[in-house]
């Protein structure tokens, strides 16, 4: 056998292979932020908006809404209507809502039990975004009373059923495969 080894290149060498590539990437990189090839694409259309409720909460306080903003730019809540009035609201947390960012809107309305109350939230763009709720019903909290009933529900649809059908096992295994 002979020793064949690749002659070792000198360390400038080395160095500058790795360095040359970076380089040209960089340039590149600047070059191409230089150019800016999505600014043609803006063609000065407003932003897309977009406010989805996630939970609603009946409670003694009035309306709770968890809203989600899914819109190109962030959004602000300007005025909310309850059933064609326009009332007061809080928002936790204030400011702007960034895409994919949740608040809570708080509307001190007094509910009626058992009717259908609509909510219009209003962008300061004028957007409208309208969610109903169809039957008022006060939101139920949870309690260790609702937990255990919650919890026997539970055992009796999944629990149950598996007992009852492994006690078959050993009639089923008596019977033997051809059966």
């Amino acid at each position: 056998m002979s020793d064949q080894s690749q002659p070792t290149r000198p360390v400038l060498t080395r160095l500058l292979l790795v360095l040359v590539p970076l380089a040209a990437m960089l340039g590149a990189f600047v070059w191409i932020a230089s150019l800016d090839p999505l600014r043609s694409f803006n063609n000065g259309a407003p932003a897309i908006e977009a406010l989805t409720v996630e939970r609603s909460i009946l409670d003694e306080t009035g309306i709770g809404l968890l809203v989600r903003a899914g819109g190109s730019e962030p959004m602000v809540i300007a005025q909310v209507a309850v059933d064609d009035a326009f009332w007061t609201f809080t928002q936790d947390p204030p400011g702007p809502i960034a895409r994919g960012d949740a608040v809570w809107v708080q509307i001190p309305y007094p509910w009626v039990l058992g009717e259908a109350h609509f909510v219009n939230m209003l962008s300061n763009t004028g957007t409208a975004f309208e969610h109903e709720i169809a039957v008022a019903v006060p939101t139920p909290k949870a309690t260790g009373g609702q937990l255990r009933l919650q919890a026997l529900v539970g055992a009796i649809v999944g629990l149950l059923p598996v007992a009852l059908g492994l006690m078959f096992y050993p009639a089923m295994r008596g019977v033997g495969r051809g059966a």
